[in-house]
């Protein structure tokens, strides 16, 4: 091998080794090319993952990756150009991965504002006793004579229904009509600070040098003062 396919050689893997090295660290060669992190089968399990739980940084974990590479590669979606690695099919809709992301992370986040107002408004909790699921019984089987898991209520699969009882959440309900009936049950107080208020200093007397020493222990200037607070006239 000669002198300069040996340089040509050496250049080549300095390349590779520093395109590895920034791929490691969740950022891209200057060309622009995807690497395996971010290939497109990555991203769109990434966006599942926020869709059904959102929770970036489990997200992050569950890929391998730290939360500065997910916020690069939403940064290089915004920032590039159709045909860079982050135009994605998800759902069979082609959009750049940090529009999919935010509709993502949107829909998920709903999923748990739609539970907080199924807790609001009441649901069914499961009864145990001693970490034991109770389940329903069905009295036509216990007055033929069957006992325990023999006389359970069954549903249409086989399945023993359990007990349940309905519970709700005034914490949730409270949480929920703050966000929306704001103006009724907001706890914020306001202060109108453009009012003005006229205050008028009245001083009395001074005092003589023997008063002071005899009503405060040693010569000091004071003055009795007296404050009266007088709105302003509206007419004026």
């Amino acid at each position: 091998m000669g002198q300069n396919e040996h340089r040509k050689g050496g250049r080549g893997a300095f390349r590779r080794s520093a395109s590895r090295a920034l791929t490691a660290r969740g950022a891209q060669p200057e060309d622009g090319r995807v690497g395996r992190k971010n290939s497109p089968e990555t991203l769109r399990s990434i966006l599942k993952h926020i869709e059904t739980v959102p929770n970036v940084s489990a997200a992050c974990r569950a890929h391998g990756i730290v939360y500065t590479t997910l916020r690069y590669w939403n940064q290089r979606s915004f920032e590039g150009k159709s045909g860079d690695g982050y135009d994605v099919e998800y759902n069979g809709v082609v959009a750049r991965f940090h529009v999919h992301f935010a509709a993502c992370l949107d829909s998920g986040v709903q999923q748990v504002e739609d539970e907080m107002v199924k807790r609001a408004l009441g649901y069914e909790e499961v009864l145990t006793h001693h970490g034991h699921v109770i389940y329903r019984v069905d009295e036509d089987l216990v007055r033929l004579g069957f006992t325990g898991p023999d006389a359970y209520l069954r549903d249409e699969k086989g399945h023993p229904i359990p007990e349940t009882v309905t519970k709700q959440s005034e914490e949730m309900m409270l949480a929920i009509v703050k966000a929306y009936r704001r103006d009724r049950w907001s706890t914020h107080v306001s202060v109108d600070v453009n009012k003005r208020v006229q205050t008028t200093l009245v001083v009395g007397p001074k005092k003589s040098a023997p008063e002071l020493e005899a009503a405060y222990g040693g010569k000091q200037e004071i003055q009795d003062v007296e404050f009266v607070e007088v709105e302003d006239d509206p007419s004026a």
